[in-house]
């Protein structure tokens, strides 16, 4: 069955600038980085590389806190496309590009390669192309499991069960996760310790 495993998210939908012209995380992008980060997809985020020291490590520092690819883009856009397909080689049956931007250019040699675009908060008339229209970037999660649930809707052999969780149980059970993890890793360590 194929499944949404793989999403990159533009900087134009997570990132934004303060009064000082430094770059920052929007409002809603910190929950969305954190649901994607527990969610078994590979995630990354896609920035333009130009001369803001500032933002290259401001964006690297988010993506490894919430263990995410990092994809930095420069150039013309065949030149970005190409630094794109170097930094990700997607195998996934279903990609998801998440923008806020009009780049069909770009978009249209993705598209060919089977990826899926959602805009975010832009009005983009052609939903037939693969492309999605999403108001606000917290709809993303359930724009993913909508479009899981249509391949399984095609497989007929899939049935979905949907819970949303309130924002502080959501934090309860990443923060168990962690610890499990946290746990499970020094378990590791103390049992190869002791057969060396």
């Amino acid at each position: 069955m194929g499944a949404v495993r793989e999403v990159v998210l533009d900087e134009s939908v997570i990132f934004d600038e303060d009064a000082g012209g430094n770059t920052c995380l929007r409002p809603a992008s910190a929950t969305l980085l954190r649901r994607l980060r527990f969610s078994n997809l590979r995630v990354g985020i896609c920035y333009q590389d130009y001369d803001k020291p500032q933002k290259a490590t401001f964006v690297k520092e988010i993506a490894s806190t919430h263990s995410l690819d990092c994809i930095s883009l420069s150039g013309t856009y065949e030149e970005s496309f190409n630094e794109f397909l170097q930094a990700w080689s997607g195998t996934a049956s279903i990609s998801l590009f998440i923008t806020s931007k009009k780049h069909e250019l770009f978009f249209s040699k993705l598209k060919k390669m089977g990826w899926r675009i959602v805009y975010v908060g832009v009005d983009h008339n052609d939903a037939s192309d693969g492309a999605f229209n999403i108001n606000k970037l917290d709809s993303v999660p359930i724009t993913i499991c909508s479009l899981n649930r249509m391949q399984a809707m095609k497989d007929r052999s899939v049935l979905t069960i949907g819970y949303v969780m309130k924002q502080s149980r959501e934090e309860d059970f990443s923060k168990a996760e962690r610890r499990i993890t946290n746990v499970s890793n020094s378990w590791r360590s103390s049992v190869c310790s002791s057969v060396i």
